[in-house]
């Protein structure tokens, strides 16, 4: 027996309960909560109790066994219908627009999952771009946008700090384009990392 509440005695609203849940199997404590005009902390009491997880068990079987054999009819019918669907598609296939046969492609895709949800956002996708500069190539930059912008610094109030240190580029980036070429260690010193 588990250490919650638990009750002890089924009775016709529990078996209304069960047979709902079966008939909603997606429904929330809340939205069967407010069906039955029950809290849903009441419901979520009932559903987690042994007495009913047994009782409800046995009655979700019994109604399993009962459409047992709708279940495989449906099956064996859908089985013949996309046997059939795939035979026609093969002897018109060549007749097909490539938009008819991109439709029956997604058609089937989304049936198996695979299709985009509605009103599904795209991914944010966020790119990081390192460079790699020496200390004259960015003093010569930092120069360049002073004249150009009108900025009132020096040259030298503009220049990397004095400790930080010149390193040669790690890469073959240097070759194909030193102009893209920033110490990381000069922009961290910079920003106060």
């Amino acid at each position: 027996m588990a250490d919650s509440v638990q009750i002890l005695k089924l009775n016709d609203f529990h078996q209304q309960l069960a047979l709902y849940m079966i008939a909603h199997p997606g429904k929330t404590n809340a939205e069967i909560a407010k069906k039955f005009g029950y809290s849903p902390t009441y419901i979520s009491i009932i559903k987690n109790s042994d007495a009913f997880k047994v009782f409800y068990a046995k009655l979700f079987n019994e109604q399993k066994a009962q459409l047992q054999p709708i279940i495989d009819n449906m099956n064996a019918m859908t089985e013949l219908a996309l046997e059939a669907l795939n035979k026609k598609l093969e002897s018109i296939g060549d007749q097909l627009s490539v938009g008819e046969l991109r439709e029956v492609a997604d058609l089937g895709l989304k049936r198996l999952g695979f299709g985009a949800l509605k009103n599904t956002p795209a991914p944010t996708v966020n790119v990081g771009v390192s460079v790699v500069v020496d200390r004259g190539n960015l003093e010569d930059a930092r120069r360049k946008m002073a004249e150009v912008h009108g900025v009132g610094a020096s040259a030298k109030q503009l220049a990397a700090p004095e400790t930080a240190p010149v390193q040669p580029p790690k890469t073959g980036v240097a070759s194909i384009a030193p102009h893209l070429i920033v110490d990381a260690e000069v922009l961290s010193s910079e920003s106060g990392s």
